[in-house]
């Protein structure tokens, strides 16, 4: 074989080895955040505004997440967010996917508008940032668990 030949034939064999070596590590970066995720994900359910029956209060005071059981077989709340716009209270439905919060504003029962923010929660502190400020007052709130109750009326 000529030089040339050879030099072509390990020029490719060395571009479909990086290639399988890159697609290899995608997959596996894909895994790994997947598994986080969803890790992340069922610890929050199980001991953030999703856990129990709970409220959880902004720093400001002008947001807050309450969190139902409707029945008795229910082992996840339904959440809902109040934010303070102005002088009134707005109402949206609060659902998570892997770390990111999903606001949703049900009118009628169909969803109207949606917001949504990236999570975090550390044990105590349950936060949402990336959050559409003029529509919900503020691009990141932080809650903490509170024993007082909250009546948006």
């Amino acid at each position: 074989m000529k030089k040339k030949t050879k030099t072509i034939i390990g020029t490719i064999a060395a571009i479909l080895i990086i290639a399988v070596l890159v697609v290899a590590g995608f997959i596996a970066y894909l895994g790994y955040t997947w598994n986080g995720n969803h890790e992340f994900a069922d610890y929050v359910m199980q001991e953030g505004p999703w856990g129990s029956e709970n409220t959880w209060v902004s720093d400001d005071e002008n947001s807050y997440l309450v969190g139902k059981m409707e029945s008795e077989e229910q082992t996840i709340a339904t959440v809902t967010a109040y934010f303070k716009v102005g002088k009134d209270w707005q109402q949206y439905e609060l659902n998570l996917i892997g770390r990111i919060a999903y606001l949703n504003k049900i009118e009628d029962g169909i969803t109207v508008e949606t917001n949504q923010g990236k999570m975090k929660f550390d044990g105590t502190t349950f936060t949402i940032k990336g959050l559409d400020e003029n529509r919900l007052g503020s691009d990141e709130y932080r809650y903490i668990i509170t024993n007082e109750a909250f009546n948006p009326d």
